[in-house]
């Protein structure tokens, strides 16, 4: 409850509600309410209706006291307009528990339906879900709600045999149970489904201290969601869930060397997802072969490449870089180990030249956001308009700026804060005060769209109110290019979202020569801005353009054009 809850409220939220109402109506309403109020009054003097909304336990007294003068279908008929006013006062963010809600009238005057009190209540947070993150059709938001609130009845319904808090993996586990003794293994998936979104989110916004499910989940690494439900379900009832052991990653007689490799060069700064997945290719190709003493031969390496021929040559190359890397490593404790020759590598492709952005480019680009379709999603213009400027003024990798948290933003140091990203690293990225103010547009926004704004929750979001995937990402800034006529330098497809990066490294050093600035000595700080780890990664990102090389050959001519002019006059009285 949100305000007081004593008469005076009570007659407050009567009296509009009733006035809201159509004036055929509004007496017969009026009428049901006063006399299920008086009655209340006189059973419990010292409280209101309000203050006992979260709970139906005072109906049956209540019901008691009036059987002898009222029959039980007018009993009933004042228990629903009851419902309806407390549902209009949640609505309103009067009330924040509304036991009556998922009560029938008819069961609590016939005896046929216990009291229910809402001990634990996640009345107010599925509400706020089911704004922000149900589907838009209504038939499947009407399904979400339907298996929301039983999984809120049932939580608080359940007997706690401990101090702890209700939403906790005993009180899941039995949930599953209870659904699937009733349901198909379809729709008790299902409904598991939408109560993990509802966890996640609520676990996320802070009004529950852990996450059951994903706890569940993450001890049954390797498996789906529905394989761990299902061995959840199989499991003896009220027996408690025996922890699960986790798929081993290798199971060759290479594994300990092959787990101390990763751990080795983890150590180092390398994240080596891609590498792990490679090696593990590996593994089970010599966990194939027959048992006895396992050496990487010519043979065997040679055997294993050959089956991975159907591959594109950049993922060939890929793997045989993995095995030869892990095999100069192995050399270390088994000589014999054979070293594959860089020869057996793909050949390798030419060096990618991206596409660099001019100024025009990227206002074009610009301006297609306003023309992206908002039916589905409204602040999707906004948002990509947004990302752009973002990416721009920032040289943000992608992955950078998606992951970017509402924390992270601090619109008034003008500051980014990009945690754990490439090669282990967080850094601070400064923007300037014109990017802030697109910035705080954005945010209002966003804060207009979605009334819940919790720290962790994403900086960009889509209309799951989640963060955006690479993917959508992507297949919007292809539409964009398409609608701005931008079509690549190169032979490599389309220009990419991350060749906005290389624009922001060029536009960095054209502005430092068109300053007088020293380039070189300015170099370093642009690779910590860029969050790289030497200055030869940054580089890469420096491509030739014809302002830049414009610059720098008035920048030659300035510092050095009195020693070449002499050399012409030199060749010209020769000639």
């Amino acid at each position: 409850m949100k305000r007081a809850r004593d008469a005076v409220s009570e007659t407050r939220l009567l009296t509009a509600y009733v006035g809201a109402l159509p004036a055929g109506r509004a007496r017969a309403v009026l009428s049901h309410l006063h006399c299920t109020c008086r009655e209340f009054r006189k059973l419990y003097p010292q409280q209101s209706l309000l203050g006992q909304a979260h709970t139906t336990e005072w109906v049956p007294p209540w019901r008691d006291v009036q059987l002898g003068r009222c029959s039980p279908k007018s009993l009933a008929l004042r228990l629903q307009a009851t419902r309806r006013w407390l549902s209009w006062a949640f609505e309103r963010g009067e009330l924040d528990d509304n036991a009556l809600a998922y009560a029938s009238p008819t069961g609590l005057i016939e005896g046929t339906e216990p009291p229910l009190v809402l001990r634990h209540n996640l009345q107010r947070g599925i509400a706020i879900y089911l704004a922000e993150r149900a589907p838009r059709l209504e038939h499947t938001r009407l399904q979400y709600r339907v298996h929301l609130d039983a999984f809120n009845v049932f939580i608080n319904r359940r007997r706690e045999t401990a101090a702890q808090h209700q939403v906790c993996e005993e009180a899941l586990v039995d949930f599953l149970r209870n659904l699937a003794g009733k349901y198909t293994e379809s729709t008790t998936m299902r409904a598991a489904g939408i109560v993990n979104g509802l966890l996640d989110f609520l676990f996320e916004t802070g009004r529950i201290a852990q996450q059951p499910l994903a706890e569940v989940l993450a001890r049954h690494r390797g498996r789906t969601r529905r394989q761990a439900i299902q061995s959840i379900l199989a499991a003896a009832p009220g027996a408690p869930l025996a922890p699960v052991v986790p798929s081993p990653l290798f199971v060759s007689a290479l594994a300990p060397h092959l787990e101390a490799y990763l751990k080795l060069m983890r150590a180092v700064g390398r994240r080596y997802e891609r590498v792990e997945t490679i090696l593990q290719y590996l593994d089970r190709f010599v966990a194939a072969e027959p048992a006895g003493e396992v050496l990487l031969t010519r043979d065997l390496l040679g055997r294993w490449l050959a089956s991975t021929s159907r591959l594109a040559p950049s993922t060939l190359r890929s793997h045989a870089s993995a095995a030869r890397q892990f095999c100069r490593y192995m050399a270390r404790f088994e000589p014999r180990t054979w070293i594959p020759d860089r020869s057996l590598y793909a050949p390798r492709l030419p060096q990618f030249r991206p596409h660099v952005f001019n100024t025009e480019e990227l206002r074009g680009l610009l301006a297609g956001t306003a023309r992206l379709p908002a039916t589905r999603w409204p602040l999707a213009p906004l948002t990509f308009r947004t990302l752009l400027l973002v990416l721009y003024a920032t040289g943000l990798r992608v992955s950078e700026a998606l992951r970017l948290r509402i924390r992270d933003v601090d619109l008034e140091a003008c500051t980014f804060f990009i945690a754990e990203t490439k090669f282990f690293k967080s850094r601070w990225v400064p923007f300037s005060t014109s990017l802030a103010t697109e910035l705080r547009a954005y945010l209002a926004a966003r804060t207009e769209a979605v009334s819940t704004i919790w720290p962790d929750a994403p900086f960009f979001i889509n209309s799951h109110r989640k963060r955006y995937s690479y993917s959508q990402v992507h297949r919007t800034f292809r539409h964009l290019l398409r609608e701005a006529g931008i079509v690549s330098t190169t032979r490599r497809g389309d220009p990419r979202l991350h060749d906005i990066r290389h624009a922001f490294a060029g536009q960095c050093v054209l502005r430092w020569y068109r300053e007088g600035a020293d380039v070189q000595a300015k170099l370093p700080l642009l690779a910590t801005y860029l969050g790289h780890g030497t200055v030869l990664a940054t580089h890469v990102y420096l491509n030739s353009t014809a302002e830049l090389l414009r610059e720098a050959s008035g920048r030659f001519e300035s510092a050095f054009g009195s020693l070449v002019a002499p050399q012409k006059e030199i060749h010209d009285d020769v000639g």
